[in-house]
This record gives C-alpha cells, sequence and structure tokens, in this order.
C-alpha cells in the first residue's frame, strides 16, 4: 500500500516538475518561422483586388483601375485617393504608392480561367500576406 501510494506521488510530482512545453525546442540564434495564415477564403473569391493587412482595394468599389504593363507589371490605382500598387511577378518586386517593399517570397496560389491569385510573403512580417488577384 505505501509503494502504490509512493509511486503514485512520485509520478505526479514528475509530471508537475517536468516544464513540458508544446513549443518547439530552440538552438541558440535559430528563428522559426510563422505558420502561414489560411487564404482558402480568399482563393474562393475571384474578384480582382489587392489585399493588404489594412488596405483592400478593389474593382468592385469603382474607381480602381487594374492593368498590366507591356514588361508584364501588373498595377492597380484607385483614382480618388491615388493609391497605386505595382507588382512584377517575374521579379519579385511590390511597390506601394512608388515605394519598394521588400518580398521573402511570392507564388500563384490559383490560376483558373483568366484569373490568376499571386501571393507574397513580405520580409518584414512574414506572418502576413499580400493577395493581387488579377483577370487577364
Amino acid at each position: 500500500m505505501i509503494r502504490k501510494l509512493f509511486t503514485i506521488f512520485a509520478t505526479v510530482l514528475l509530471a508537475a516538475c517536468s516544464n513540458h512545453t508544446d513549443e518547439p525546442v530552440r538552438r541558440p540564434g535559430e528563428t522559426i518561422e510563422p505558420s502561414a495564415p489560411d487564404i482558402s477564403h480568399e482563393l474562393a473569391d475571384d474578384a480582382q483586388r489587392v489585399a493588404l493587412t489594412d488596405t483592400v482595394v478593389a474593382y468592385d468599389n469603382g474607381g480602381v483601375i487594374f492593368g498590366r504593363t507591356a514588361d508584364n507589371v501588373l498595377f492597380a490605382i484607385d483614382i480618388s485617393s491615388g493609391w497605386r500598387c505595382d507588382y512584377n511577378p517575374t521579379q519579385n518586386i511590390l511597390k506601394i504608392n512608388g515605394l519598394n517593399l521588400s518580398i521573402k517570397d511570392s507564388y500563384v496560389a490559383k490560376n483558373q480561367d483568366r484569373t490568376t491569385w499571386y501571393v507574397a510573403t513580405p520580409t518584414t512580417s512574414p506572418e502576413k500576406r499580400i493577395l493581387f488577384v488579377t483577370r487577364f
């Protein structure tokens, strides 16, 4: 009986002191990339738009022009505010109002009919995504 009580007590004590966590073990200097956000709801919508964290400029809102230059740079311009986004998917260059936004990586998330969903990850905020949906 005493042996059984001692075993139970020791097991509970070890479990309480184990300092177990679900966090992965990190080596000094190692960083863990944040998980990619779920964009499945964005892929279900084929409206032309540029979606950033705090800004969505959509063709459906009116006063927004989408186009492509001769050198394959995609652009969106909100005529009322003057806001502009230029995205070159072949060179991985994104400009917002003329300022370069450093891109860590980008990819085509979906290509259906004439609509393409481009997703870019900013270097400064790898947990965020920039979505550029075009129809050409």
